[in-house]
């Protein structure tokens, strides 16, 4: 199934036209399109309906896309800017083709340089969400149980036969009240021997919170928070390549974490083990790491007999925008340079240099204002 990108002249910068030979089986009216990608040996798939690297995510994603038509034995699909803005020129992407009827296709697609916008689109408006049922109510015997109910029961049960008058009898002679005292006694004990026997036994419970120590008690935090950690939170691995590769498979560590190790060890002169380790914190999303990655293998700031023999600009490149799109200023201002002076040939270039040295000038750097002027 042979996939044709275009983009005519009359068509506005941002759509595109994907032209699918012996796809007419698939009704246009439901066709839905999958699109994805290998990225770090990962399988990513395109979301039109969510912004920056976010728009690539794991997982199945089907949309539809602006138009669909069939001519012959071929289905044509457009795509508009939130969903080309995504894609980039001479890549390999992965085309999923289905309909409502259960049909299917798929076949590999080369992207070609496109006219786009300036700025990227919004996001295409998602899917409306299946409404789920509101979950039954638990019934009365699943209820979670009380472990003082039972205890409050006894008591006022208690002091309702304490506050009870006792019979008399008027012809008796008082052993029939002496008789019931010692009944209520008794009556008595039971109650409170079974009121600590249930005290007792939910001890653990009522008591478990008490049991922690001042400093014990550790906050819920997702994967950024604890990135933010103090410093003496971060694992120390010894300072050996061997260590470094270890500590990468065995403990697949948080980004900042990662960074912080190899940076360690770079400042410790272990520069092979840091390079791994600072390639894994880019790859895993610290904006801090790929900066770095970029400028170890920029032109302008490549260190001969590191661990990268010759530098690579468009290998920098793709660093840098990684970690401006995760908002690291420095890398946009360094990207958009690089785009500006042709050091990395694009046929977006212009636009895209534009694109991120506004966003450098717009974060207050002067240096990026200076490019644009």
């Amino acid at each position: 199934m042979p996939v044709i990108v275009e983009q005519k002249p009359d068509m506005e910068a941002g759509h595109a036209r994907l032209t699918v030979l012996g796809a007419g089986g698939l009704d246009p009216a439901s066709v839905e399109i999958a699109i994805s990608a290998q990225a770090d040996g990962v399988e990513k798939h395109l979301d039109p309906a969510r912004e920056g690297p976010a728009a690539w995510a794991a997982g199945e994603n089907w949309f539809r896309p602006d138009a669909a038509s069939l001519s012959g034995e071929a289905i044509s699909l457009e795509l508009g800017p939130s969903a080309t803005w995504h894609l980039k020129p001479y890549q390999p992407y992965m085309v999923g083709l289905r309909d409502a009827a259960g049909g299917h296709t798929e076949d590999r697609m080369s992207w070609v340089a496109l006219r786009l916008p300036s700025d990227p689109p919004p996001p295409a408006p998602e899917r409306p969400a299946a409404v789920e049922p509101e979950p039954a109510p638990a019934a009365e015997s699943e209820a979670e149980e009380d472990p003082f109910a039972a205890f409050a029961e006894l008591e006022a049960n208690a002091e309702d036969a304490i506050a009870e008058p006792l019979r008399t009898d008027e012809e008796g002679d008082g052993q029939d009240r002496r008789t019931g005292r010692y009944i209520l006694l008794g009556v008595l004990a039971l109650l409170l021997v079974v009121a600590a026997a249930a005290l007792w036994f939910f001890k653990d419970d009522l008591l478990e919170e008490d049991a922690q120590t001042p400093g014990e008690e550790i906050a819920a935090t997702d994967d950024g928070a604890a990135d933010a950690a103090a410093p003496d939170q971060v694992q120390r691995i010894p300072l050996t390549l061997e260590a470094a590769r270890s500590y990468l498979i065995e403990d697949k560590p948080a980004a900042a974490a990662a960074q912080a190790e190899a940076q360690r060890f770079a400042d410790a002169g272990q520069v092979q083990a840091a390079f791994i380790l600072r390639k894994y914190a880019a790859q895993a999303g610290s904006a801090d790491a790929a900066l770095e990655m970029g400028r170890t293998y920029d032109p302008a700031s490549h260190e001969p007999g590191g661990v990268i023999e010759a530098p690579d600009a468009e290998a920098a490149a793709g660093w840098y925008e990684r970690a401006a799109e995760a908002g690291n200023v420095d890398a946009m201002v360094r990207l958009g340079e690089m785009l500006k002076t042709g050091a990395v040939e694009r046929p977006d270039a212009p636009e895209r240099s534009v694109f991120w040295l506004r966003k450098a000038a717009e974060a207050g750097n002067e240096k990026a204002e200076e490019l644009l002027q």
